[in-house]
Parts: C-alpha cells; structure tokens; sequence
C-alpha cells in the first residue's frame, strides 16, 4: 500500500487517526518517568542547566528543552537545536532531489518528526539523514552523493560483516548522510529491503516527494534500532510517541503480524514491554511475548531510563543502557550486543545472532574472521 501524506495536511491512513503523542498519553508517561515526575518546567537555572547535561548524555535534548525554563544554557541550546533542525530538514529534501529516480526511503529523522508531531514541533530534532536503499543501487546513490558534496566519513571501506550503513559527510555544511542496506545489523534476521520499499508510502515536505516506510515497517524499524542501542532511552520514547500516534489496536495487529514474520516480535515486544514497566501500565498491550530474555530486557531497559534526568546517576551499566553510546569498553559492548540476540524470536535466530555479533563484531577480530569467509558459514539472518 502506498499513502501519501502532507506535511501541512496531516494525512490519510487506513489505520484511522488516534491522538496524537503531544496530546500525553504513552509518550508524556514515558517522558515524566525519566524525569522521575518533576515537573522540568518549574526548574531554577541551576536545575535546568543539571537536566540539561542529562539529557545530553541520554540523547533527550530536543524534547526536555520543550519543557525547561528558557534560562542560560537551555536558551541557547534552543536556539542550536533550531538551526539544527532546518539544517538537517533542508538536508532531507536535497537528498530526496538527489535521489529522484532511485528507490529509496527515509528512515526516521524528518518525516518521522512531522509525522509525530507536525511540521513545526522541536520535540524531535534529528542529526543527520538516513537513507535505505537496496543492495544493488548503493553504487549509483554513492555516486549522486559525491557529485552532490559528500565524502566518506570514514576513509576505510564500509565494515559490511559489522554494520549496516556506510556515512558520507558534506563538505560544507559537515551534515551526516548514512546509507543504509539493510534495515538492521548483519547479526539479525534477513529483514527484507525489497519488501519494506515496496512497502513504502510517500510524504510531501514542502513540496517534496519523500518515501518512507510503512507504518508498521516503520515500528518495527524503531524496534530494531532500540535494540541497536541495547534498549537506550531515546527509542523508548519514539516507540511511545509511535504508540499515541497510531493506537495499541494497530500495535497488536498489523505491527505484530508483520514482527513476527519477519522473526523479531521479541524485539518488539522488548521495547512495549519496556514501556508497560516505565508507565506503569503492565499488561496493556496484548500478544507480547512475555518472560525470558524479553522481559529481562524490557526490564532493565526501563529501570535505567526511570529517573534518567534527575535524581541520581545511572551506574556504569545502567548507563550504558539508557545512553544514546555504551558507556562501557568495546569488551561490555560485544557481550551487550550478543545478550540482546536473545529475544528474538527462533532458537536458531539466537543462537545465529550471539555467534555473529562476538564474533564478527566492530573490532579487529571480527575484520579477520570476515575476511576468512565466516560470514558464508553463519550465512544470511
């Protein structure tokens, strides 16, 4: 099904209208959770500045300034993330123009905020642009950006046994461009490129023709980036706001039909079960997978983001799990990364996935064991 949706008009989608996450609901819970239930908007200069630097570490900047006092260092920060976002927005529309005739979507960033929150919110302000493309057109769209200004961010070759993205960097403005090939990490099931563009629906930006994915490939998309970061309390509230936007009905039906398909259901399940636990909400949402690993996860995702902003510190390892980067040596990371093959949802997919990520990890290692073809022998997700 392909849908168009107006920045400026809202849109029309099969699965209805549902309030939106600005109006409270699972993403103003999730929010004052973190907050530990102060109210950020009565904060002294001194209180806000403190916020401030939390939310910078848990990658929070742009909704806790909608809330903070505009004093000092919260005014300037507006101001940045101001400038950031027409940037970055002005960015997505010559990349889409870059693009022209090229399949590909835009993943999070842009349109996932107006679709949120509406064209002119500051809750949700993006870095950089990504873009998902399939295997066979990265050398044409690699291509189109070197013509366009953009180099590689890094001067090695893409890490393709580790990663799914290759950066590319404009030489005058320093945006971030990262191409993607494949919707999630080489470790994870065999998510289907070809199925989620031809999935895809199409959003007008002032004026611009964007694709982007399907609400539900959408979803799953924010899932799997969550896991990404080992459960890290921005995604959190993306899932939430997603939730508000579209309703927990479309969660257990499309959203769920689609995850377990494609075999990461209990990825799903991680970060709504996560948010039963933030809100305090259990068992609102039905079909999750429960127990095990996926309930371990949500869990400990929830407990790091509670009380985030405020109050004290996460520990080293609630840190690492609530921060946007882990916080702890690249050793902690691989073992993070491996745990959270767990909840996915076949035994041979975990077990697949825990090999894959210790052992064909970012790390030197990992660059010799792929260039030893141990990639053939685990094979595709």
């Amino acid at each position: 099904m392909t849908t168009s949706v107006s920045a400026a008009g809202g849109e029309n989608h099969s699965t209805g209208a549902h309030s939106g996450a600005r109006d409270g609901g699972w993403y103003e819970g999730a929010l004052g959770a973190m907050a530990g239930g102060v109210d950020l908007s009565k904060l002294d200069a001194r209180g806000a500045e403190q916020v401030l630097w939390r939310a910078r570490r848990f990658g929070l900047v742009a909704p806790v300034c909608q809330r903070l006092p505009a004093v000092g260092a919260v005014a300037k920060e507006r101001l940045r993330l101001t400038a950031q976002m027409a940037l970055v927005r002005e960015t997505t529309l010559d990349v889409a123009r870059v693009f022209d005739g090229v399949t590909c979507l835009i993943l999070k960033g842009y349109p996932l905020a107006v679709s949120l929150f509406g064209e002119g919110s500051r809750e949700r302000v993006s870095a950089d642009v990504d873009v998902l493309v399939l295997p066979g057109d990265r050398e044409e769209i690699c291509g189109r950006l070197r013509l366009a200004g953009y180099m590689p961010a890094l001067e090695e070759a893409p890490r393709e046994w580790a990663y799914n993205q290759h950066a590319w960097r404009h030489q005058t403005t320093g945006v971030l461009v990262e191409v993607h090939w494949a919707v999630g990490f080489p470790e994870l099931p065999h998510l289907g490129v070809g199925r989620c563009l031809r999935a895809s629906e199409t959003m007008i930006l002032r004026g611009v023709e964007v694709g982007v994915p399907s609400a539900a490939w959408g979803m799953v998309q924010l899932a799997v980036h969550l896991q990404q970061h080992l459960g890290f309390a921005r995604g959190l509230l993306d899932l939430a706001a997603c939730v508000d936007r579209y309703g927990e009905a479309f969660v257990s039906g499309e959203v769920e039909a689609l995850a377990r398909e494609l075999g990461v259901w209990g990825v799903v399940s991680w970060g709504l079960g996560a948010l039963e636990v933030l809100v305090g909400r259990k068992g609102a949402f039905e079909g999750l997978e429960r127990g095990g690993a996926v309930e371990a996860w949500a869990r400990v995702s929830a407990e790091s983001a509670r009380g985030c902003l405020v109050g004290e510190s996460p520990g080293r390892w609630g840190g690492t799990i609530a921060a946007v980067m882990p916080e702890v040596g690249p050793l902690g990371a691989i073992m993070l990364r491996a745990a959270t093959m767990l909840v996915l949802d076949r035994p041979s997919m975990r077990l697949r996935g825990a090999l894959y990520a210790t052992l064909l990890g970012p790390h030197e290692v990992g660059r010799r064991l792929s260039q030893a073809g141990l990639e053939r022998w685990l094979g595709p997700g």
